[in-house]
């Protein structure tokens, strides 16, 4: 809500002046006129300390995580099942809500329920907070009467969503770490270090090798033009940022991380985990199998997936099944072909979904697993390559220069 300032006129005649809350100006007009009050003019109200206090607002902010999420529909299963009203259990959820922001979009969907909406379309006015898929299943138990177990379904499948990119994250946290700590150390000793001992080979006038050449004059242009590299880091990173923000370079960086080596199996496998365990969940719901792959396949947050999805899902429609659907991607191994195959073939497809999903997330701990083996020794040889710069172009010629000076003593 916003807040409005106003002159109307009472009904005994009397000028009035103030401020009302409200959504919009005709809101603030019908709040007026529910009060016996004519309005005659009505503005937006304007407040000199606003944009501090949307700044401050904007420090001290908490975005919806998915924690909060998982919170919500577990509450909400529990609420519904013992009986409790939408609306009173949206009501005692924005309450007592920790985080200040959810409890804002908790007591919208409570005031869109009030206006006549369903929960599904309150759930699809907040995108930002509720999926796709999550609005749909909600309406989908909205339909079928069994809100209460869609709910139960949802928050099993927001745990494992959850579990899935804390393990992801775990995973390339500590390389990441490492590389950034390499990168400061290089920029550290190239300003710092290297200068000192330029100057102390100049005062002796000793002959260098080529590698101490090179990382003297790398850090004399590096300080010459700091304010150079700056730029066209910067540069680099808008560009590459407004590149990936694209429809194209999304879809190209997308597709070619799937071909990384090592991460590469960590970004496909997660992927097919989420939407795998999203399908089984909207075909255990009941939603219709084209329908459910069109919600889904913008969940697994990637672009060339999604682009491979859609047109499984096409080719569903015009008549193929799922398991020729699934074979013309290229994007699933023969064995999930298989599994898709025979629920197919014996009715139990709905089963043999969650167990392509258990597999995908056993393929994603492998994944996992190989990159913890494989990246020590990749990181180990990352930093004894620039030891060995070090050595080579730094202490080696200091020590032939101690030897020198000590064999002309």
């Amino acid at each position: 809500m916003g807040q409005y300032t106003y002159s109307a006129r009472a009904r005994n005649g009397n000028a009035l002046r103030g401020i009302v809350e409200a959504d919009n100006i005709n809101d603030a007009a019908d709040r007026l006129l529910r009060q016996g009050v004519i309005p005659l003019d009505i503005a937006e109200h304007k407040n000199i300390a606003q944009p501090f206090a949307n700044f401050s607002g904007k420090l001290t902010a908490r975005r919806v995580t998915l924690v909060d999420l998982m919170f919500f529909t577990r509450q909400m299963r529990t609420l519904l099942r013992a009986g409790v009203p939408i609306g009173d259990a949206l009501t005692s959820l924005y309450t007592s809500s920790s985080n200040p922001d959810f409890g804002k979009v908790l007591r919208e969907l409570h005031n869109q329920l009030q206006s006549g909406k369903t929960l599904s379309q309150a759930l699809k006015l907040q995108p930002r907070v509720f999926t796709n898929i999550y609005a749909n299943l909600i309406e989908v138990g909205e339909s079928t009467g069994k809100l209460p177990e869609v709910f139960e379904a949802l928050g099993g499948y927001l745990q494992q969503e959850k579990e899935i990119r804390e393990r992801i994250t775990s995973a390339v946290r500590y390389p990441i770490m490492v590389l950034a700590m390499i990168f400061v150390a290089f920029i550290i000793v190239n300003i710092f270090v290297i200068p000192v001992f330029a100057n102390m080979f100049a005062k002796f006038n000793a002959k260098l090798p080529l590698a101490t050449r090179f990382l003297i004059e790398t850090s004399r242009l590096s300080k010459a033009y700091w304010w150079l590299w700056g730029l066209l880091l910067y540069a680099g990173v808008r560009w590459l940022r407004r590149f990936l923000s694209s429809t194209k370079g999304r879809r190209w960086w997308d597709e070619k991380k799937l071909k990384l080596p090592i991460m590469g199996n960590i970004f496909l496998h997660g992927a097919l985990a989420r939407f795998a365990k999203a399908f089984a969940l909207t075909i255990g719901a009941g939603v219709p199998m084209s329908t459910g792959i069109n919600i889904i396949a913008r969940t697994v947050d990637n672009a060339y997936i999604t682009e491979k999805l859609m047109q499984m899902r096409n080719e569903i429609e015009t008549g193929k099944s799922l398991s020729q659907g699934i074979k013309n991607t290229n994007l699933f191994p023969p064995l999930v072909l298989q599994m898709v195959t025979v629920g197919e073939q014996t009715g139990q497809f709905e089963q043999l979904i969650g167990e392509v999903a258990d597999y995908y997330g056993s393929e994603l701990d492998q994944s996992l697993k190989a990159l913890g083996a494989s990246i020590e020794p990749i990181l180990l040889v990352i930093i004894g390559i620039f030891v060995m710069i070090l050595m080579m172009g730094i202490f080696l010629p200091l020590w032939e220069m101690v030897n020198a000076a000590q064999g002309r003593g």
